[in-house]
């Protein structure tokens, strides 16, 4: 009978007994240093050993600053296998930002590299560690200490805390648990199939759910092979790894997507025998950018949709069957999920419920009690099922524009973006105006070569939206300071720094 999996040290076991000399983590530079399904469990009683001369006892928060690498998704497997609480901070933070996740989340010890020890607070202990292979090989210098189990920890038990973008005020601490973490990635694992020969590359951070899950902890139900790439290098060279290493699956956000697009790899080979799929999520997709890629590099995209309170995924479109253009797919087997509308229209408030449901807010009782209630989530994501059970996403609540008593969602607007050919990129926000007390403004950026006409934008507009969904108020991002609009490391648009972008233009 299959050992039931309760926690992170139980699924490297099974992965371990199950798939022991398949090789699951592998770098993609000229080192070729990989590590077993094997290795990855025999190291576990090395790395208690580290922590030990660290005086770390089990249960203490343990802080990890580092980019995309092979060693940050070890800590991030070890750690909570191990009985300590993983969080992963943005090494792009500020050290203001830094100093507060440390304070809030009780940081005992930080791993990081040497470079940026800087940005540690000096009442924080920390250690600066090499990239690549070294700290990993360098873990054979310790002595192992015998671990025959951890049955000690429980599914409920938290394993990590992702601090959100913190697009408005300080970041929230989403306390993730076993249950959490090791739900969702079989969730994942059972939507798509995967087998021993898939391989996987993680280009979105590993200091988030978008590279932890569904490109490192998913892969592990079925033996397949994990390549942690950095964004930046990823981008750059995406479809020299793909060939390289024969990727089958990705994750991206949509800005990726609209960046891939824009390229024109040279002596690019054709990869659809072997790129199955790109999952992409964070920010809404273009359906025409999305029919453009699929037919220029013979590649499937698949929409998903989920928070960091739902771990990761809670829909994706299904593997074998994409027949609702627009939508986010149907709720995956590990969460329900419902619409909580009025009388008045079948869109609503998104509600989700399920075993993929973050634990709490860390030290935010209150701010968990809004938005969980009776076990449900309360997204703040407006909504609809169409009739064959397909979820599509409108808007965010608070994105909500009112304008002389009609509401505007900036989705409906920016969902026609394949009409302003000349523009690569524009947001809807809602600012403030003497007369009307609000106005629609588009926040946007050009193409090369390509001049704004703001008269041209609204008449193309005017042909698909009420006069009063047109923006009234066209300003490039240059104007404000920026080179482009503003995201957050996993791709999503920080609205509100392009609000107050604005606000401080204005004033």
């Amino acid at each position: 009978m299959l050992k039931e999996i309760r926690n992170f040290y139980d699924l490297i076991e099974f992965s371990s007994n199950n798939f022991g000399s398949s090789t699951f983590l592998s770098s993609s530079d000229k080192t070729n240093f990989k590590l077993t399904y094997k290795d990855i469990f025999e190291l576990l009683p090395l790395t208690k050993s580290f922590l030990n001369k660290y005086s770390l006892p089990e249960g203490s928060y343990i802080g990890v600053m580092l980019p995309n690498d092979m060693t940050l998704a070890l800590l991030f497997l070890h750690l909570p296998a191990l009985n300590y609480i993983f969080v992963p901070i943005n090494p792009k933070m500020t050290k203001k930002e830094i100093e507060y996740i440390c304070q809030d989340a009780e940081i005992s010890f930080v791993i990081t590299l040497e470079g940026l020890r800087k940005n540690i607070p000096e009442n924080i202990a920390s250690l600066g560690i090499s990239l690549g292979s070294q700290w990993i090989e360098d873990l054979s210098s310790y002595n192992p200490i015998q671990i025959d189990s951890m049955s000690n920890i429980k599914p409920s038990d938290i394993a990590e805390i992702v601090y959100t973008s913190g697009t408005t005020g300080n970041p929230k601490g989403v306390e993730l648990s076993h249950r959490n973490l090791i739900s969702n990635s079989k969730g994942i694992f059972e939507s798509f199939n995967f087998t021993n020969k898939d391989k996987f590359l993680t280009i979105t951070p590993l200091f988030h759910n978008s590279g932890q899950l569904f490109t490192t902890l998913s892969p592990m139900w079925s033996g397949s092979l994990s390549i942690p790439v950095r964004p930046e290098v990823a981008l750059g060279g995406f479809w020299d790894l793909v060939q390289k290493h024969e990727i089958t699956w990705t994750l991206g956000m949509g800005s990726h997507i609209n960046f891939l697009l824009s390229q024109n790899p040279k002596g690019m080979r054709d990869t659809s025998h072997m790129l199955k799929g790109i999952l992409t999520g964070g920010m809404k997709l273009d359906q025409n950018k999305r029919k453009q890629f699929e037919e220029k590099f013979k590649t499937k995209i698949f929409i998903t949709y989920g928070l960091t309170e739902t771990t990761s995924f809670a829909t994706c479109e299904n593997i074998f069957d994409r027949t609702s253009p627009g939508s986010v797919g149907k709720p995956m087997s590990i969460n329900e999920i419902t619409v909580q509308s009025n009388h008045d229209t079948e869109e609503g408030e998104i509600l989700i419920k399920g075993e993929n449901v973050f634990e709490r807010y860390h030290n935010l009782e209150k701010l968990t009690q809004e938005r969980k209630k009776n076990g449900w989530l309360q997204t703040g994501d407006i909504g609809y099922f169409d009739n064959n059970g397909n979820l599509f996403i409108t808007d965010r609540m608070d994105n909500m524009i009112i304008i002389s008593g009609e509401n505007v969602y900036p989705a409906e607007i920016e969902q026609h973006s394949s009409l302003l050919a000349d523009l690569y990129e524009f947001i809807i926000i809602g600012i403030d105006h003497p007369i009307k007390g609000v106005e629609v403004a588009m926040i946007y950026t050009m193409k090369e070569n390509k001049l704004p006409d703001p008269s041209a934008w609204s008449r193309m507009l005017s042909t698909v939206l009420s006069n009063f969904k047109i923006p009234t108020c066209y300003i490039n991002i240059e104007e404000l300071g920026h080179d482009e609009i503003p995201k957050a490391p996993n791709g999503k648009i920080l609205r509100s720094k392009v609000k107050q972008a604005v606000k401080n233009y204005n004033e």
